[in-house]
């Protein structure tokens, strides 16, 4: 208990830094949209040697000094679970984005969407909320009820996707 409040404290001190905190929860996990990207995208889940893709992407999104080795540093453990529950958009070859499914802090029937992001040059073209509903499916599949987003009010693309998915906001000071 004491260790999951100890990651809870942390990823609120993470998002205080970058403005305050917007906690978005989605929860039922039955009735979700699909998760079918716009042509010519596709999505897929993760397979060897996306580390680099991953990297750079996560500098785009959240953030400076990603590298490859940081991927296994964060999906080492709990392995199956999480690789299954990672997934990239791509077109023709490219990655284009990225999003990732967690286990929850706060209870066992909670999951979590850890992040979404989308490289700077395919922004707008809607790969944020199938990317979501991926991760989404992945978590009901997965025996969740529901789902949390923590993110910052300075991230309103964020936001305004996630608000269409989630069923209850709280910000947070």
């Amino acid at each position: 208990m004491l260790t999951r409040l100890l990651r809870i404290v942390d990823l609120v001190d993470r998002l205080r830094d970058a403005g305050r905190e917007v906690w978005m929860q989605r929860t039922d996990l039955q009735q979700l949209p699909a998760a079918i990207a716009p042509p010519p995208y596709t999505l897929r889940q993760y397979r060897a040697g996306d580390e680099e893709a991953w990297a750079g992407l996560m500098n785009h999104g959240l953030g400076h000094g990603w590298r490859a080795h940081h991927f296994w540093e964060r999906f080492g453990r709990d392995r199956e679970f999480l690789l299954g529950g990672l997934f990239f958009a791509e077109a023709r070859g490219t990655v284009a984005g990225t999003a990732s499914a967690g286990r929850g802090d706060c209870g066992g029937s909670v999951g979590v969407v850890q992040y979404v992001v989308v490289a700077p040059a395919h922004r707008g073209h809607g790969l944020a909320a199938p990317l979501s509903a991926a991760v989404l499916a992945y978590l009901r599949d997965q025996g969740f009820e529901s789902a949390m987003l923590a993110t910052s009010e300075r991230r309103p693309a964020a936001i305004k996707t996630c608000y269409r998915e989630v069923t209850r906001i709280e910000t947070r000071l």
